[in-house]
């Protein structure tokens, strides 16, 4: 009767020693080969799943870091912009703020329009009587105060509703 253990019992000294004896190859050398280049193949084919797959996380995350760099570039030079943009809207007011003043009005006024002040026997003072002219309008009532109760109006609604006159 054959073991199916991987350990034989030695009995030959005093000592019980166990020896290991490896299981016997399969009896047929060709299909033992076969049976080990399939699992060699199957070990292969693993580990080059796993290579891709390694691969692809590394794209991943080159590709993120890469669209993140580009967005953070993008906001650099739209946060630029912004400032140019404000420093020239605040020339622009200061600007604005300088052609608004009496000074520059009155400056325009005399070296481009030819325009001068008037002299005292050009100004001519007019009375205008003051008079409320103030006109009230016909007004028409166009809605009605309805004086029903609540539940008077309840009733007629459900008449409404039902088709009872």
């Amino acid at each position: 009767m054959r073991s199916t253990s991987p350990l034989k019992y030695d009995t030959r000294g005093a000592e019980d020693i166990y020896v290991s004896v490896e299981r016997p190859k399969e009896t047929n050398p060709v299909l033992y080969e076969i049976k080990k280049k399939k699992e060699d193949k199957k070990t292969k084919k693993h580990v080059i799943v796993l290579m891709v797959v390694l691969f692809m996380l590394g794209l991943t995350v080159a590709f993120r870091f890469a669209s993140i760099t580009q967005i953070n570039y993008t906001n650099h030079e739209l946060e630029k912009q912004y400032t140019e943009l404000e420093s020239q809207i605040k020339i622009t007011k200061a600007d604005l703020e300088g052609a608004m003043s009496i000074s520059e009005i009155s400056r325009i006024a005399s070296e481009k329009l030819n325009m001068h002040k008037p002299l005292t026997y050009q100004i001519t003072y007019i009375n205008v009587n003051i008079e409320d002219q103030t006109e009230i309008a016909d007004v028409v009532l166009t809605q009605t105060i309805d004086t029903r109760t609540w539940y008077e109006k309840l009733f007629d609604n459900i008449k409404l509703f039902f088709g009872i006159v």
